[in-house]
């Protein structure tokens, strides 16, 4: 239920887009996580790939294993759109007005200093709206963004966002001061 409501919400404030980013992350999370938890002796992989994980029918997790297995094939059919690092660019028409409005305001604001924060309430926003600002094609040239999250704990240790360490926070207002990136969220 509280995936479904941050869907909603992720779905209203950035688009199909931006919703379906939180949605492709969070269920990786998921599965990453109940595969960690069905295979303790593999540990924790950060990659995790179709068909890697085959587990003896006498233990008992096979049938986990093969259901949580063929959700990774489906997730991983969505790697090239989703997946950290992509070089794709997404078609702004997919974005919320919401986010179409800001990414505006920031480009008219833009000089060769420029620098801005945008503030958000939830942290899944913050984390997809990062990703948007990264690959929309008219700002991809001139606005370059990074999430800054807080400390914060979650009550759910599966969540794909959860509070970010002090020396990660510590990287990412350092880059903003050198200008390395020009947008936090």
């Amino acid at each position: 239920m509280k995936i479904q409501t941050r869907y909603r919400v992720a779905y209203e404030s950035l688009g199909p887009c931006g919703a379906e980013m939180f949605l492709y992350a969070e269920l990786k999370q998921h599965v990453r996580c109940l595969l960690e938890t069905a295979t303790p002796d593999e540990g924790f992989v950060s990659e995790i790939g179709p068909g890697q994980f085959n587990v003896g029918e006498d233990n008992g997790k096979s049938d986990l294993v093969n259901k949580l297995d063929q959700m990774l094939q489906l997730l991983v059919q969505y790697d090239e759109y989703f997946a950290d690092a992509t070089e794709k660019f997404l078609d702004p028409s997919w974005c919320s007005p919401k986010v179409i409005t800001l990414i505006d305001i920031l480009l008219a604001n833009y000089h060769e200093n420029f620098q801005g924060i945008v503030f958000v309430e939830q942290r899944h926003i913050a984390t997809s709206l990062a990703e948007l600002i990264n690959r929309l094609p008219n700002a991809t040239d001139r606005l370059r963004c990074a999430v800054l999250l807080g400390h914060g704990t979650t009550d759910n240790s599966t969540a794909s966002i959860r509070g970010m360490p002090t020396r990660i926070q510590g990287d990412v207002v350092q880059m903003f001061r050198r200008r390395e990136i020009n947008v936090r969220e």
